[in-house]
């Protein structure tokens, strides 16, 4: 895995973090987490990586820190990791994303205990390769206060 940071200011601040906490749209800043999720996971669709800087903070601590604070964000963000277990392709980011969610909202050991398994289980369930059973699903979104539900498939009419 490639450990993303985010570009650090002398005042410690960020600028990418201050952009988007500045995303009105919830959907699209849980989708731009999730796009940088699968940069960490190698694949990099049409992007290209640089060299990363040493004034920099960990991308995936500051995702935990923003679905820790914002509640809306967290919904929005859980909404479009469940969309990337759809595709196999993706699949790896939005494992990755659902652990980050349970890292925020108690940690993975809370979780676990929660779904009745071991710390080490739910590690390998949210692994980029790893195949969560429902009961390990359900315990990630009840630890944040949801539910499963289901929708319609969107299919374009040509």
């Amino acid at each position: 895995m490639i450990e993303l940071r985010r570009y650090q200011l002398e005042d410690n601040s960020s600028p990418v973090t201050d952009w988007l906490r500045g995303l009105r749209d919830m959907r699209a800043r849980a989708q731009i987490e999730i796009r940088l999720r699968r940069v960490s996971i190698g694949n990099f669709g049409k992007c290209a990586m640089k060299k990363p800087t040493t004034a920099s903070v960990s991308h995936t601590e500051e995702t935990i820190k923003e679905l820790r604070a914002d509640r809306q964000f967290a919904v929005a963000y859980l909404k479009s990791a469940l969309e990337e277990l759809d595709d196999p392709n993706n699949r790896a980011a939005g494992l990755l994303a659902l652990r980050d969610v349970a890292e925020a909202y108690g940690g993975l050991g809370a979780v676990a205990e929660q779904a009745g398994i071991s710390r080490e289980a739910l590690y390998r369930s949210l692994s980029p390769k790893g195949n969560p059973t429902l009961k390990t699903l359900l315990a990630v979104l009840k630890s944040v206060g949801m539910r499963l539900s289901v929708e319609p498939e969107k299919h374009v009419v040509a």
